[in-house]
């Protein structure tokens, strides 16, 4: 398995980690790459890029996932505000916005933790966790209007947190990654559209310094890789995985 390429190498080495911190990441004008956002801004930057203009969410926006929502063949992303209610759509060509839109979602304790495709047409959807008891719910999306909902297993430990979507094992079915908050434990679920299958152990990361920034298959293998951001350090790695066991391990 390759590790990622990407465009900007050399100013993805010299950004200013204190200020600038990875949000996701996806593929943009065909080449992989790390979304960062300052944190004294707000502002976003892609491979240099920076957003500052008008549809710019402003810091109470949380950058949830990545997708071609509006099946055009180039990576959208999603924002979402808590203390709103509301999701906002980037519609992208490349680098550049093409366009926003912008639905109702739902206000806390409900979060978005996940943009992945589990009922098989081909368009990207959301799922949904409640921070209080545990609930797991997941949108249908047709582009940026949602048509319906299906209910996914409840983990009512809310120390588990849903940490991305992605095809752990090579089957061609979107399983759920969670990450315990408190001890660092790693599972993955194996679904089969959104029933839950069965599950796997990854290795533990009991630094909790270290945060899960973004899921998907990055290296180009089929299968789903892990981007790791340290708070402390501001350090930041690939695990390239076969199904739940790191196949290798890349830092930026």
């Amino acid at each position: 398995m390759t590790a990622p390429t990407m465009t900007g190498l050399k100013w993805h080495k010299m950004i200013d980690k204190y200020e600038w911190e990875p949000v996701g990441a996806g593929m943009f004008a065909g080449n992989l790459e790390i979304v960062y956002r300052s944190t004294q801004t707000g502002f976003v930057k892609i491979n240099g890029v920076l957003f500052t203009n008008a549809p710019c969410p402003g810091t109470d926006y949380q950058l949830v996932g990545i997708g071609d929502f509006n099946a055009d063949g180039k990576n959208d992303i999603v924002w979402s505000s808590l203390s709103l209610g509301l999701i906002k759509f980037w519609l992208m060509n490349g680098l550049a916005i093409s366009s926003t839109a912008s639905i109702a979602g739902v206000s806390s304790p409900y979060k978005i933790v996940g943009i992945s495709e589990f009922n098989a047409d081909g368009k990207p959807d959301i799922i949904w966790r409640n921070l209080s008891n545990g609930a797991n719910v997941y949108w249908y999306m047709d582009g940026t209007t949602n048509t319906g909902y299906a209910s996914i297993d409840t983990l009512a430990d809310v120390t588990y947190e849903i940490s991305g979507v992605g095809d752990f094992n090579g089957n061609g079915k979107s399983d759920i990654l969670w990450r315990n908050n408190v001890s660092g434990i790693n599972v993955v679920w194996y679904m089969d559209g959104v029933t839950f299958v069965n599950y796997a152990n990854l290795p533990t990361e009991s630094d909790l310094n270290w945060t899960i920034r973004a899921v998907g298959n990055f290296s180009g293998g089929g299968l789903t890789d892990i981007l790791w951001y340290n708070i402390v350090t501001k350090a930041i790695r690939w695990w390239h995985m076969n199904n739940a066991t790191i196949d290798s391990v890349t830092y930026v």
